[in-house]
Order: C-alpha cells, then sequence, then structure tokens
C-alpha cells in the first residue's frame, strides 16, 4: 500500500513525505504507529544501527526526547534497520513505541534522508519544515526549539554550533 501511495506522490515530494508519515509502521515495542502527531509539530530522527555517529550519539537519545517534549513537539525516531539494534534503541530512549523500524527504509526514500543521523521537523500534516543533515552527536545537547519563527510562525531548530540550518 505504501509503495503505490509513494509512486502516486512522485510529482511532489513535500506531499510524498507527508503521505508518508501519516502511515502505519510497526515499532520496537511491538505495536504501531504513525510518524505525524495531529497535536504537536514532530522531530523526527533517521538512524542506522551500522552508523558510527548514531551509536556514538546514542546515550542522548533520551535527552532529545526530553527536549522535544519541553518545547511541546513529539519525538519519533526511525530506524532503518530493525533487529537487535531496535531493542537496544528502544531502552536507551525509554519508549518502545518511539523506535519506528523501517528495514524497507520507505520513510527513509519518503523525506530523501541522504545522510545519517538527519534530523528533520514536521508540522501537524506531516510536512517537513527544517532538516539539520548530518546530525552530530556533539550537536544534541545544545538544540533548541524556538517557537514561533518571526518569519513562518513555525517552531525551528536552532543550535550555537556551526552547522547549516536547512530548510
Amino acid at each position: 500500500m505504501l509503495l503505490v501511495l509513494l509512486a502516486a506522490c512522485q510529482a511532489d515530494p513535500a506531499r510524498r513525505g507527508a503521505e508518508a508519515a501519516a502511515a502505519w509502521f510497526p515499532t520496537a515495542g511491538g505495536d504501531s504507529t504513525r510518524i505525524v502527531a495531529r497535536d504537536s509539530m514532530v522531530a523526527v530522527l533517521f538512524i542506522t544501527a551500522e552508523c558510527p555517529t548514531c551509536r556514538v550519539g546514542a546515550s542522548r537519545y533520551a535527552g532529545l526526547r526530553e527536549g522535544f517534549g519541553r518545547a511541546g513537539a513529539a519525538y519519533r525516531l526511525v530506524l532503518g534497520n530493525g533487529g537487535l539494534a531496535a531493542a537496544q534503541y528502544a531502552r536507551l530512549i525509554g519508549a518502545p513505541g518511539l523506535v519506528v523500524l523501517d528495514s524497507a527504509r520507505n520513510l527513509f526514500e519518503a523525506f530523501r534522508v541522504r545522510e545519517i543521523p538527519t534530523l528533520v521537523l514536521l508540522d501537524r500534516a506531516g510536512r517537513e519544515q527544517q532538516r539539520l543533515a548530518p546530525f552530530r552527536s556533539a550537536e544534541m545537547d545544545h538544540v533548541i526549539m524556538v517557537s514561533p519563527a518571526p518569519a513562518s510562525g513555525a517552531p525551528v531548530l536552532q543550535s550555537p554550533t556551526s552547522f547549516p540550518v536547512r530548510r
């Protein structure tokens, strides 16, 4: 079903990501969830188990969850491959239902994720508002959400470190 959905959205990449975010995906907790949260912005961190930067930053993933929660945003960690790594990451962030398993990498494709790790901020409809890629583990302690952004009225991610902010 998702492949048909993605094929229909090829002409509009923003719609493609929003449609994928509304689809159901399995979680490390054994249930399923959507990426999009209708009542809040969503910060989505794309990682893979074989990514060295992801492993180094893994101890900070729970802090990201708490920080985004304080800013009123939901948080999802999308794991590009499952297996034992899914349970490990679920323990690290303390919420198995927030670790989304994307073994076929449908979400990675829908959001055009080419660098790992990548942090994407989505609005309530699942549309991408901002992207930080690559998202370095040292930056995790410094990323803050500022609400609202002067031009768009939407919250934005900011950091005192030197990485570029991409929209």
